[in-house]
Formats: structure tokens, sequence, C-alpha cells
């Protein structure tokens, strides 16, 4: 009886919305989605002020199910990082948006073509479509 009461006491807690889950599909690329979630986790300077994104990384169970975790945290965006690709490339990045966040995705453009090159032709509104995109080894990170 003591937890109920105490329950009772502190009341609901209301979490903050969950911004952006980013999903690692293979283990061989979890430190790059460590990183990224690093990144977009930092406080940036934008034109309302200080800002930071709340973000988590999943990268635990079966790739369907990692996809599915993501989508029960009900985020604003949903990262996708697999390593399906052609040689040379180093992870295609994929977005599944569920609401709107335009400066997030802008944001996370910035931070992924800071640390690699993006395949010529690929651009941030083939991201905001949701269409993969190649990330390249860049010069200064291999």
């Amino acid at each position: 009886a003591g937890i109920e009461r105490l329950a009772m006491l502190v009341g609901e807690t209301k979490s903050e919305p969950l911004q952006c889950v980013v999903v690692v599909e293979d283990d061989a690329i979890v430190n790059l989605g460590i990183g990224l979630v690093a990144e977009l986790r930092r406080t940036f300077i934008s034109g309302d002020g200080f800002k930071s994104f709340s973000v988590e990384l999943i990268s635990t169970g079966s790739r369907r199910k990692r996809y599915e975790k993501a989508l029960k945290l009900d985020p604003d965006v949903v990262l996708i990082l697999d390593t399906m690709v052609p040689a040379g490339v180093i992870a295609n990045l994929r977005l599944k948006q569920t609401r709107e966040l335009g400066y997030f995705v802008y944001r996370a453009w910035t931070i992924l073509s800071e640390r690699f090159r993006i395949h010529e032709g690929h651009s941030m509104k083939k991201l905001e479509l949701g269409a993969s995109i190649a990330l390249l080894p860049n010069s200064q990170t291999s």
C-alpha cells in the first residue's frame, strides 16, 4: 500500500517528447550511430537561441525489431543507418519522418556533411523525402 500512496503523492510525470531515434541496423556501424547521436544531442545556437535535440539510439535486437522499437518511442524523426551498400560507401542513411521537424533535418544534414562526403547527387531534399543517402569516407576522417 505504501507504493500506491507514494505514486499518488508524486503524480504523473510527463516526459519530454522525443525528437529523434537513430536506428543502427548493423553492429559493424554502432560507433557511427553513437557519434551521430552525440552530435545531435550537443547544444547548438539557432535563431531561437540555444537548442539541443532529445535523441535515442537503438542498436540491439533483430533489424526489424529495432525499427519497431523506434516507432514505439513515438519520435518526431527516425534516422536509419545500414550497411547494405556498394564498396567504398560507409553507410546508407534513411529518414522516416513522423512529424514535421524541418530544422532538425537541416541540423542532421549539416552534421553529416561535416563528418562525411555525401554521394554526388544526394541532397537534403532527397533525405527529407525518405531516400537513402550514401555516406562516403571524408578525406579528413579516413
